[in-house]
């Protein structure tokens, strides 16, 4: 895709410090890390999100992450991993290009994570239900 930031990293017309080039995977460090570390995982086809990928991607993208995820916590002396998935805008998917984040942690960093809450009385079972009917939907 001509219009695609990570796209152009791939085809080689932007820099990036790649970690790992394989046939169908690329992965390079994030150019704004939430840590020294922070790696992003792409697949070198073009897909835009998580919901827009087929299950044979996703298999092929996860599949080097034992490795790299290894690798990362121990050329950062880190404690722990994160891996994650931004899908979507709102989620805060920046580049339209589906990416995994391996962010590097420390304890000595004060993790951040989301803020918790609870479901009121009756939510989550209405919840879980509308989500059962939803499956049901999908192909």
């Amino acid at each position: 895709m001509s219009d695609c930031l990570f796209c152009e990293i791939i085809q080689g017309t932007l820099p990036a410090n790649k970690v790992l080039d394989e046939t169908d995977i690329l992965a390079f460090l994030d150019i704004r890390p939430i840590h020294a570390g922070h790696t992003l995982v792409v697949l070198k086809k073009h897909t835009e999100n998580l919901l827009t990928t087929s299950a044979e991607d996703l298999r092929t993208l996860v599949s080097v992450l034992p490795k790299l995820c290894q690798a990362i916590q121990k050329a950062m002396a880190a404690d722990g991993i994160n891996v994650g998935i931004n899908s979507g805008q709102s989620a805060g998917q920046i580049v339209p290009h589906l990416h995994l984040h391996i962010i590097p942690r420390r304890a000595s960093a004060g993790a951040r994570h989301w803020e918790r809450g609870e479901y009121a009385d009756g939510e989550s079972a209405k919840t879980a239900e509308a989500i059962r009917q939803a499956l049901k939907n999908l192909p």
